[in-house]
Formats: C-alpha cells, sequence, structure tokens
C-alpha cells in the first residue's frame, strides 16, 4: 500500500511538472540567489520591494536583464501544453470546414414594436405583493 501511494504521487508529480508551469518551481533558488544579489547592493530593499520591482512593474532592459529572466515564472520555457494540443481532436476544425446552415435561413431586422414599452418600463419598478 506504501509503495503504491509513493508510486502514484512520483508519477502524478512528474506529470504535473511536465505539462503544467509547476516546472518553474524548481528555478526558486535562482529567486533567492538573486534577491541576494539585490539585498547586498541595497541593505534596505525588502522581499516585497523585490517582488515588485521583478513582477509587478514595466522592467526595462538593464544591466542584469538575462538574470532576471531565469526567475520563475518570468519566461514560459519547458511548458508543453501547446504542443500537446495540436495532436488532440478539435471539433472547430472540423466545423470550420463545413459549411454553416444559417447562411440558407434568412431572418428578419430587429424591430421594436415585438416588445412594448410598458413591459420594458416594468423592469424598473418595485416588486408587487400577489
Amino acid at each position: 500500500m506504501f509503495l503504491k501511494r509513493i508510486t502514484v504521487i512520483f508519477f502524478l508529480s512528474i506529470y504535473l511538472i511536465s505539462v503544467t508551469e509547476l516546472n518553474q518551481l524548481v528555478k526558486f533558488p535562482v529567486l533567492v540567489e538573486h534577491f541576494m544579489e539585490h539585498r547586498e547592493k541595497n541593505h534596505k530593499l525588502s522581499l516585497l520591494d523585490f517582488l515588485d520591482m521583478h513582477y509587478s512593474q514595466e522592467h526595462e532592459m538593464d544591466a542584469d536583464h538575462d538574470r532576471d529572466m531565469q526567475l520563475p515564472f518570468k519566461s514560459h520555457d519547458g511548458c508543453s501544453v501547446t504542443f500537446l494540443s495540436a495532436f488532440l481532436h478539435n471539433p472547430f476544425i472540423e466545423l470550420a470546414n463545413k459549411p454553416a446552415l444559417a447562411s440558407s435561413c434568412k431572418y428578419s431586422e430587429y424591430s421594436d414594436a415585438f416588445l412594448g414599452r410598458s413591459y420594458l418600463a416594468s423592469i424598473w419598478q418595485p416588486p408587487k405583493s400577489c
């Protein structure tokens, strides 16, 4: 039972890391190292200021831009979801190749005569008791 649980957790972890963006969590040590590099330059820099500087603000190209792009969730490398979606059955592709049924139908133009003004005005009235 224990071995089966470990095996399931192992394969589920490998699947989630390879198909989703969870592989970005592997880059967490780079985040810590880069924070320490910034902290050496500015001792008053807090972790929240660092995260705000690198994730919330528009980040211009600076001397450590390459290092910044190695941070987690700054790039989308290693995500194979788009690769797999190309091989899955897509019913919308088949629908795009078929002629539309609505092209043979004729619709009349919209007319206000169908909706009475009293019906539209009743929306804004308070509820009435029965």
